[in-house]
């Protein structure tokens, strides 16, 4: 069997509190869920998750207008067929 180690970490009671709610939801308990990040963390070989800066996201219709002024050519399956 793998030796184990301790791990502790001190977070805001409240914050515990929030997690440990949502991982029952799914049958976990901490420590699992814990344990599943870190597995997760090295199956990938970084966060498991995306990090993002949405103070600076795009509105895409900048970009492109409303969308109307957009027309779509998408031919049709006989228009396909005739090429």
């Amino acid at each position: 069997m793998a030796t184990t180690t301790l791990v502790q970490v001190r977070v805001d009671e409240s914050l515990k509190d929030e997690v440990t709610n949502i991982y029952k939801h799914y049958g976990l308990d901490l420590p699992t869920a814990i344990r599943i990040f870190m597995k997760k963390t090295v199956a990938v070989n970084g966060l498991p998750f995306d990090l993002r800066d949405d103070t600076n996201k795009k509105n895409i219709w900048q970009y492109f207008g409303s969308g109307k002024d957009i027309e779509m050519n998408i031919p049709t399956e006989s228009e396909n067929a005739i090429k």
